[in-house]
């Protein structure tokens, strides 16, 4: 089963288990006229979770989880910066066709949708990047575009030093938004209005409050927004009965403090039997409680969503190894908690002449089969990643030199006497090692790696498939 999958079937469960606690709780409190009442309001409420699930927080998600990812903050910093691979992490991550991704470099001023378009943020018509620098905000929601109107979601991305590297974002047609509000509202009866920070109608399934992305409807010029401010001064408008569009309605406010919009749901008072009754508005303002309790639950499991998806992309995809951010990662934490460290570096002796023999899909077979090889016999705390093509590194803490010469020259003579299936037969692979020691947590990884490569190059130079290993001051 996969993340998403794993996902979704949790929300899910949290829907159930939430609608019945409150059909339960409703039936216990009040007559069975009543209490059946109640069990049909909450079963129409429950949906309006999956539909801010999907159509608000997903979005919102995927955005937040780009944004705290190293390995795209270090594409985005660099000068010219890699744009194939970030088109190609963008398009790995977009699962809904109506979601686009984009990427936008500040120090390149360049921006990268996933549908492959790019645009140069210095040109006049991209006034928005100006405006999301302008705020305070680290999270950005707003709408736009008005030839094709979106909503948008922006995250400022900063590199591990504070510095501003530029805007990861999501975006999503309001048209999507409209025919989700429309299906909503033909199944349920219940009207929609979201409410952005500068208190205008940025969202809604009323087509009279529709505005252009440039020109959007303040609320507070409505009638029946005012006279309710007037009754709630401390905007307490939960429960309050409101007529709109020639329909008693009753309005719950639902906060998104994320992005620091509201959600106004308007439920009519004709889906019921009769007027509420106090005990009735009681129930309903209770399994709004609940339903906020299941926002909190769905924002837990959301948070574990995107803790799995920043997991995955700090793992090599071929290899199945750390790859080398989540390599720098642990090193740094080796160097701070070990007595002694060790870096071992891998190379697989005639790489290229593999592959120019038997082919690339045999050669990834030769990179997958060392990987696991090198796996085998790890510690807890040894971590074995790919550091690019045919070499790979090993971080070896708390043992002496000798012993990571030792491991080394163990794992050399096991990779050789590994059979590798080819389309005429096996053959054989061997890889040359370089070692490098230190005991001062001072150093820093590319300084043990430069001297690993050194020992690594000794070793080539020695006739291959062989450990040489040196010392670090």
């Amino acid at each position: 089963m996969s993340r998403l999958q794993s996902f979704q079937r949790h929300v899910i469960l949290l829907f159930i288990l939430t609608v019945g606690a409150i059909g339960f709780t409703a039936y216990v409190a009040i007559n069975n006229v009543v209490a059946k009442q109640s069990q049909v309001q909450l079963q129409v409420l429950a949906p309006v979770l999956d539909l801010i699930n999907n159509e608000v927080f997903q979005p919102l998600t995927i955005a937040e989880t780009f944004a705290q990812t190293p390995y795209l903050q270090d594409l985005m910093a660099q000068v010219p910066f890699e744009k194939d691979r970030i088109l190609e992490q963008l398009k790995g991550f977009k699962t809904d066709e109506s979601l686009n991704l984009f990427v936008a470099s500040d120090s390149n001023k360049l921006q990268i949708h996933s549908t492959g378009k790019f645009v140069d943020l210095s040109s006049p018509d991209t006034h928005w990047y100006q405006e999301i620098l302008d705020k305070p905000d680290t999270l950005v929601a707003d709408t736009g575009n008005s030839a094709d109107p979106h909503i948008f979601y922006d995250v400022k991305v900063y590199d591990h030093n504070g510095k501003f590297v530029g805007v990861i974002g999501t975006s999503k047609r309001l048209t999507r938004f409209y025919a989700a509000f429309e299906e909503y509202r033909r199944q349920y009866g219940y009207e929609f209005i979201f409410v952005d920070e500068l208190e205008r109608i940025a969202l809604t399934s009323i087509p009279e409050y529709q505005r252009d992305v440039n020109s959007l409807l303040p609320i507070a010029s409505l009638d029946w927004y005012q006279s309710i401010q007037k009754q709630a001064p401390a905007n307490n408008i939960n429960g309050r009965q409101v007529k709109l569009q020639g329909r008693n309605t009753i309005i719950y406010s639902i906060k998104i403090n994320k992005i620091g919009w509201t959600m106004l749901l308007f439920a009519p008072l004709e889906l019921q039997q009769a007027a509420f009754d106090n005990v009735f508005v009681r129930n309903s303002i209770f399994a709004t409680l609940i339903i906020f309790a299941l926002f909190t639950l769905t924002l837990t499991i959301t948070g574990r969503y995107r803790k799995n998806l920043v997991r995955s992309i700090e793992v090599d995809p071929l290899s199945g190894l750390a790859n080398r951010n989540h390599i720098s990662e642990t090193f740094d934490h080796l160097a701070r908690h070990s007595q002694q460290l060790n870096v071992i570096l891998v190379d697989i002796d005639y790489f290229k002449s593999i592959n120019d023999k038997y082919g690339h899909n045999i050669g990834d077979e030769v990179i997958r089969q060392t990987a696991k090889l090198l796996s085998r016999d790890l510690r807890q705390n040894d971590l074995v990643g790919r550091w690019g093509g045919e070499e790979f590194i090993m971080l070896i803490p708390d043992v002496s030199a000798e012993s990571a010469i030792k491991i080394a020259e163990r794992t050399r003579i096991a990779l050789q006497e590994t059979s590798i299936d080819a389309h005429d037969g096996t053959f054989h692979v061997t890889a040359s090692f370089g070692v490098a020691s230190t005991a001062s947590s001072a150093r820093k990884l590319l300084d043990l790696v430069d001297t690993a490569d050194k020992a690594l190059y000794q070793a080539k130079a020695n006739g291959r498939n062989k450990v040489v290993g040196m010392l670090m001051n």
